[in-house]
C-alpha cells in the first residue's frame, strides 16, 4: 500500500527537517560554500541516493544546496 509508504516518508522528511532547521546559519553556509555538485542531475542523483538509505536529514541539506 503507497499510501502508508509516502505517510512514513513524508513523517521522516519533516523529522529530517526539524532536525536540519535547528543547524545554526553559519553552518548551512559553509555546507552550501562546498557543494560538491558539477551539474544539477549529479544534485538530483545524490537527494536520491540520500532517500534511497533513509538519509533524510542528508536529503534535506542537499536540496537546501540545490536552491
Amino acid at each position: 500500500n503507497m499510501s502508508r509508504e509516502l505517510s512514513d516518508l513524508r513523517s521522516n522528511l519533516r523529522a529530517a527537517a526539524a532536525s536540519v532547521a535547528d543547524e545554526t546559519a553559519a553552518e548551512r553556509r559553509d555546507a552550501i560554500a562546498e557543494s560538491p555538485y558539477s551539474s544539477s542531475e549529479a544534485a538530483v542523483q545524490a537527494i536520491l541516493e540520500s532517500l534511497k538509505t533513509n538519509e533524510f536529514s542528508r536529503a534535506i541539506r542537499y536540496i537546501q544546496e540545490c536552491r
